[in-house]
């Protein structure tokens, strides 16, 4: 019998130093990301693009460097199931389906989409913080 994600043991402890420890090697690579593109001279959609790729580098180098490939081990990737008593009783082939592993497409669309997106929403004030910062220093007279 195949176990899924939530019947494996979860140490929320461990799982929230993970969190916090990707959450600041993203926001420092990051606004170091922005301070190239500031040296680099990037304006407008260039810098918003180097924005996004140095967002999905971050990540993979999170899921294929720190975590070994295995992201799931480390962070949370899918949302927890909400199983009740009352949920079991007024819908069982709901709890029956929630309780059915991750198909591997399934779980390779949710890791390509953490990678996509994650850390976007909450590092983007400080990128262009140092963009503009970087970019007003060394091209102050062009």
């Amino acid at each position: 019998m195949s176990t899924t994600v939530w019947d494996q043991a979860f140490d929320a402890e461990h799982a929230g130093y993970n969190v916090s420890q990707a959450y600041a090697f993203r926001s420092l690579t990051l606004s170091i990301a922005g301070s190239i593109a500031g040296v680099l001279g990037l304006q407008n959609l260039s810098g918003f693009l180097f924005f996004f790729l140095s967002v999905v580098f971050v990540n993979v180098v999170l899921v294929f460097v720190q975590a070994h490939g295995k992201p799931e081990e480390y962070f949370s990737l899918y949302p927890a199931p909400v199983l009740t008593t009352a949920l079991e009783k007024l819908v069982p082939s709901t709890a029956e389906k929630l309780r059915q592993p991750v198909s591997p497409v399934m779980k390779t669309l949710r890791i390509a989409q953490w990678v996509i997106f994650q850390g976007l929403q909450e590092n983007i004030l400080g990128f262009i913080l140092w963009w503009t910062f970087w970019h007003g220093i060394v091209h102050v007279y062009d």
